[in-house]
């Protein structure tokens, strides 16, 4: 299939807020029609992405719906969050919402009025919701047409959401091949990505490594503890070794150097330390306790936290 251009709207796409913002403009006041007369925006793919500064306010029960939906159907936590955090800037997850002004984005993706949300051949929400039964207007089924469009055309930009192994390539896959909007809020659409992972992912903030990619195969978790919300501290155990391991996992300026420690002392021993300036993580830091009890903790910036002895043996 001919990959189609993405051109960004030369109109900002200015989304609808909810009505602690202001009015939504509901299908159920039209029903049967999307209501009004429509701006002529729609973008080269079919879309009315939101250019502007304003997000809506968005439904949390949603955002974590959407979440589960794309990880039940094989993407990796990352990649489900990053297409959440445009959804999230283009409608706050709200399958109801329409682009204020008249213009023409409907649903959680902006679908664009005169293109995939109800005339591109057998690829519209109109079309999908008619073959499959369910309401245009109803999340499941903007969810479903959603992983429809992914899956059936490649030029959506599916096999570089599949191939992404950060949340931020996620969301830049889904923002520029699936929206078409180039770079249209992307810090913002990133940090909203990067939230949805902590809350429905068990993140860590955004970093793209785990404490057992850290200190290497047959280390598991075995405690955590918050540095607020700068990182956290791990302390992990290989049982074939009985050996004990500890990482600190930067939540905050992630790719920058910035203080970040993590320590593990062995009852009876001398203090072990990994401190610097890093741009991701402190540790490993590595100590066999066959039967010892352990002493472990971490700092990100002036945060620090270190534990009393315990998991002895």
């Amino acid at each position: 299939m001919k990959t189609r251009s993405r051109l960004i709207p030369l109109v900002a796409a200015l989304v609808t807020v909810p009505a602690a913002l202001g009015a939504v403009t509901s299908p159920a006041m039209a029903a049967g029609s999307d209501g009004g007369a429509d701006t002529p925006h729609t973008n080269a793919l079919g879309m009315s992405p939101n250019t502007s500064g304003i997000a809506p306010l968005s439904i949390a029960a949603n955002e974590k719906t959407a979440f589960n939906y794309f990880v039940k159907k094989g993407l990796t936590k990352r990649q489900s969050a990053g297409i959440v955090g445009n959804l999230i800037v283009e409608s706050g997850v709200d399958p109801t919402i329409k682009q204020s002004g008249g213009g023409p984005g409907r649903g959680i993706a902006q679908w664009g009025v005169g293109g995939r949300w109800d005339h591109d051949s057998r690829n519209n929400m109109v079309w999908y919701a008619a073959q499959h039964g369910v309401s245009r207007w109803s999340l499941s089924g903007q969810l479903g047409f959603t992983w429809y469009e992914l899956k059936t055309f490649s030029s959506y930009g599916y096999a570089d959401l599949k191939k992404a192994t950060t949340i931020k390539a996620a969301t830049v896959a889904f923002e520029r091949k699936f929206e078409g909007c180039g770079s249209c809020n992307e810090s913002r659409r990133v940090a909203e990505a990067k939230n949805v992972f902590n809350k429905y992912g068990g993140g860590n903030g955004g970093n793209p490594y785990t404490p057992s990619q850290v200190c290497g195969s047959g280390y598991k978790v075995i405690d955590k503890h918050a540095l607020g919300k700068l990182g956290t501290v791990y302390l992990l155990y290989k049982s074939s070794t009985k050996s004990n391991c500890v990482v600190t996992l930067k939540h905050t300026k992630l790719g920058s150097k910035s203080p970040v420690a993590a320590t593990l002392q062995v009852k009876g021993g001398t203090k072990a330390a990994d401190s610097g300036n890093f741009t991701y993580y402190a540790g490993p830091v590595r100590k066999a306790a066959a039967s010892k009890c352990v002493k472990w903790g971490g700092k990100v910036n002036t945060t620090s936290w270190t534990s009393a002895y315990s998991h002895c043996g």
